[in-house]
Order: structure tokens, then C-alpha cells, then sequence
């Protein structure tokens, strides 16, 4: 599955502001998450981010005011931006992703890690990580918590069989 697409860097925040919705009211974890991308993933050895995300999933406007801490900050940040765009769905609905990966979350909800792969990479290096938060659509996971499987696509097997019919950026 592809990682969730925002489609506005006002959604991101870091991890002092995370820090701070979550202090201000405890329910804000409910659209308060960690936001793991393809450089986040690469770059920390144990594929972990320091950035946060608001994610208020399939909620319509009236459920996401509930959170008042988060949705002004979207309010704030994002809504001037998408009330430029000619898609009418991302003008009318600020407050939601482009592609929230729908499919995505429903298949990792049961599991406590899934396998993740950067999309764009130097050398492939699948690794556990954690379900409970948001990756953006640079990433790839395979909802599966399975050492077995992590092994397979960690095998030289499987990257031969990627450096001949895998995708290139000279595709």
C-alpha cells in the first residue's frame, strides 16, 4: 500500500507543537500522530521521525472542530492554500488528505508493526515499523508482521529479481 497523501505541508508540525496539542487535551492523539516519510525512514536507523501530522481521517467538518487545538491550526495553514486550488473536493474539504490511505490504515489496524519501504532509495531496506502512525505516500508497506516475509524481502533473491524487473528512475 501506498503511505497517505496530505496534499499541504500545514498538516505537518513538529514535534514541540505535537508536544503542545497533546498537553492541551488528551483526546487530541486521536488526530495528533507521528509522520514518517521516505527521508524520515532512510535517515534514522531505527526508521523513526521527529515530525507530527493532523490527520483527521474520514471526519466531516463538525467531528474534526472537536479537536479545536489541531483544526485551527489546519484552519491556519492549510485552508488559504487549498481555497486556490481549482479541485473543488480539496477546497471544500481542507481538513482532509488528498488520499488518506484508507485501505492502508484498515489493514495494519490489527497489527503492531507492518513492513515499510522507502518508494526512492539508494538500496532497498525493508524494516519493521510502527503502525500507529501516519507515512506519507513516499513510503510503501505491506501489512504484514511477519519476520519470515521481512526476510524474503530482504533476501539477495528478492533484489535481483527487483534490479531486473523493478522499476528505475531511468524508466
Amino acid at each position: 500500500f501506498l503511505g497517505a497523501k496530505p496534499r499541504g505541508e500545514g498538516f505537518v508540525i513538529s514535534a514541540a507543537e505535537a508536544a503542545g496539542l497533546l498537553k492541551l487535551d488528551a483526546r487530541n492523539a486521536e488526530v495528533v500522530f507521528p509522520y514518517l516519510g521516505g527521508s524520515d525512514y532512510c535517515d534514522s536507523p531505527t526508521q523513526s521521525t521527529q515530525r507530527y501530522v493532523i490527520w483527521f481521517g474520514d471526519m466531516d467538518e463538525r467531528q474534526a472542530r472537536r479537536y479545536p487545538g489541531p483544526f485551527d491550526i489546519v484552519l491556519d495553514r492549510v485552508e488559504p492554500v487549498r481555497a486556490k486550488t481549482s479541485v473543488k473536493k480539496l477546497r471544500e474539504q481542507y481538513w482532509r488528505f488528498e488520499a488518506p490511505a484508507r485501505q492502508l490504515r484498515e489493514s495494519v489496524a490489527n497489527l503492531p508493526r507492518a513492513i515499510g519501504l522507502a518508494r526512492v532509495a539508494k538500496h532497498l531496506c525493508p524494516a519493521f515499523i510502527d503502525t500507529e502512525q501516519v507515512v506519507n505516500e513516499k513510503m510503501v508497506v505491506v501489512a504484514s508482521d511477519d519476520p519470515f516475509l521481512l526476510g524474503v524481502l530482504s533476501s539477495v533473491v528478492h533484489v535481483a529479481w527487483l534490479e531486473r524487473w523493478g522499476a528505475t528512475m531511468r524508466n
